[in-house]
């Protein structure tokens, strides 16, 4: 009986996983929705002893990790808060401290399983998202924004899926997977450019060189005529959609440019930017160390661009994760954020080091793509704060540290269970 409920559980977990990465480009809010609704059951289950947490190291590491960062963030808003109202704000950090529970129960699984089922998920989630994308670029006339509602976090999940496909390619290595799994990243990057956003363009490019040095000797065996031929047309596919699209926006950053340094005009995309990036400077000297909480950014960020540089815009965040929390938390909030990243990337980085099994690899490569996509588009976008990106981080630091350093719960359980088919 209690094999049969933990073959329920890798069932259930399967669907779960697919649902979890297939969802976000063209869903949007959907896999928040999905993986919250789940985490709450996870939490149900452990806080009345149907389930016990994971012992795994990695991810009571992560676990600690991520208390601290939102111990940082409630005592920053809370100091700062003038109202109870503004503690609402605090409600998000919840996402971060679901993980445990989450990944306890996501581990009632089978490696491999929710290995392949992400691959497939994500690539299937790269066309669905280039669908929507197309129709909001071609016939609306507008950036991309997916089923995100917003091109930023759009250009995220799907430069997400799109370098897990391309790592599906190498770590599956299944022929008749190759073309479709090709075209999906391929979709990933033309969904990418339609979105606009630069800065997802710099990570995007930047995971899929980390993905290519990780699997090099892979990629070494890869080469043959049939896949330069399918490279070719990935490259040839992309540059055709995306070449307009890249021109313009490179021509209007050069433009504000010469706006700014030739007339000081900093009513332009980057004038604006620069004038946000310059007043959290001046907010982080000044409160160093506590910032100035979560509910206060918008109100700092209306009133320093209207006072100091006499423009009259309106931002949630400062067009930086990093000078965002920094302000809202201080310096102990962002080596907090920054402790996140470091414990994925050592999870990673043990993980090539010791290990030569392709599923706990291939987990190791999830983390790094989360790791390259939300530090480097973090440098001129958001990085926490959003129910998607807040999400998508928690599900790729599941999904990747189970897979890279986890135990199955299957096998800690009943050792036979895992091997029985799902």
């Amino acid at each position: 009986m209690f094999s049969k409920d933990l073959l329920n559980y890798r069932s259930v977990n399967k669907l779960f996983t697919f649902l979890c990465f297939v969802t976000p480009p063209a869903a949007g809010s959907a896999v928040s929705f999905i993986w919250h609704g789940g985490a709450l059951w996870c939490l149900f289950e452990i806080v009345t002893g149907r389930r016990k947490f994971s012992r795994d190291r990695a991810m009571w590491v992560m676990t600690i990790v991520l208390i601290t960062y939102c111990l940082v963030i409630a005592v920053s808003t809370i100091w700062n808060s003038q109202t109870f109202g503004d503690m609402r704000h605090l409600l998000r950090l919840a996402t971060l401290l679901l993980f445990p529970f989450s990944y306890s129960l996501w581990s009632i699984s089978n490696k491999a399983d929710v290995a392949r089922t992400s691959v497939l998920a994500s690539m299937i989630a790269c066309y669905a998202g280039l669908a929507v994308a197309a129709f909001q670029y071609y016939y609306l006339g507008e950036r991309a924004w997916g089923g995100a509602g917003n091109p930023i976090v759009f250009a995220t999940v799907i430069g997400l899926t799109g370098a897990v496909s391309l790592a599906g390619i190498f770590f599956l290595q299944e022929k008749k997977l190759t073309l479709p799994l090709a075209g999906a990243f391929a979709a990933s990057w033309i969904g990418l450019i339609f979105s606009g956003s630069r800065a997802l363009w710099i990570s995007s490019f930047v995971a899929t060189a980390a993905i290519l040095w990780i699997y090099r000797r892979t990629l070494s065996r890869y080469i043959s005529p049939r896949n330069a031929v399918i490279i070719a047309a990935i490259f040839v596919a992309i540059a055709a959609a995306g070449a307009p699209t890249v021109a313009d926006r490179m021509g209007k950053v050069a433009a504000d440019w010469d706006k700014l340094a030739v007339n000081d005009q900093q009513e332009t995309s980057l004038g604006v930017r620069l004038s946000l990036w310059e007043m959290a400077l001046d907010l982080v000297q000044q409160r160093p160390f506590i910032g100035y909480g979560m509910g206060s950014t918008r109100q700092l960020i209306t009133t320093g661009l209207r006072d100091q540089y006499g423009l009259d815009f309106t931002f949630t965040h400062f067009h930086n994760g990093f000078a965002t929390i920094t302000v809202e938390a201080g310096l102990i909030g962002l080596l907090a954020l920054l402790a996140i990243f470091a414990a994925a990337s050592a999870t990673a980085f043990r993980c090539f080091r010791d290990s030569h099994d392709e599923v706990e690899r291939f987990g190791a490569t999830l983390l790094v793509i989360l790791v390259v996509t939300y530090m480097i588009s973090g440098l001129t976008s958001i990085i926490l704060g959003h129910d998607i990106l807040d999400t998508m981080m928690v599900i790729f630091l599941i999904t990747g540290t189970y897979l890279a350093a986890g135990t199955s719960m299957m096998l800690v359980s009943d050792p036979s269970a895992a091997e029985k088919p799902a």
